[in-house]
């Protein structure tokens, strides 16, 4: 399980890297995760 969230976060932060311009709807739609769970992540 931990794993799994961790494969996320740093998808996350590979994603956010590539991409300046994109918004959290962005990149939740590409990563198939919620806002509330991106600003989670970054936090």
């Amino acid at each position: 399980m931990e794993l799994e969230k961790f494969a996320r976060q740093l998808r996350l932060m590979v994603l956010l890297t590539q991409n300046y311009t994109m918004t959290i709807e962005e990149v939740g739609q590409k990563l198939c995760m919620s806002r509330r769970t991106i600003y989670r992540y970054i936090d």
